[in-house]
């Protein structure tokens, strides 16, 4: 008999990136996870704030979104049939 542990989450992309630049201050905050997360806990414990700590009011949404990639030749959208646990952050102002 064997055990696999679950996986713990962890942040496999985010958008805007890292270095993403020339970026809308009203744009919304996604966090992309590798594994499911319990949705009750997302949303009583994600917090946004500003470079002086101060909290950014805003709407929190915990969703698993289709990933799609864009066929070269076509052009076209094509669905990769996974479903990425996400969370989204949109300020309820722009943000400072």
């Amino acid at each position: 008999m064997s055990y696999t542990a679950p996986l713990s989450p962890q942040v496999i992309k985010t958008y805007p990136g890292n270095y993403d630049v020339d970026i809308s201050t009203s744009q919304d905050i996604r966090i992309y996870f590798n594994v499911d997360l319990d949705k009750m806990s997302v949303k009583s414990s994600v917090r946004v704030t500003d470079e002086y700590g101060n909290n950014i009011d805003g709407t929190v949404i915990y969703k698993l979104e289709q990933e799609y990639t864009l066929d070269k030749i076509t052009n076209v959208k094509q669905s990769n049939k996974k479903d990425n646990p996400v969370i989204i952050f949109t300020p309820t102002v722009p943000f400072p």
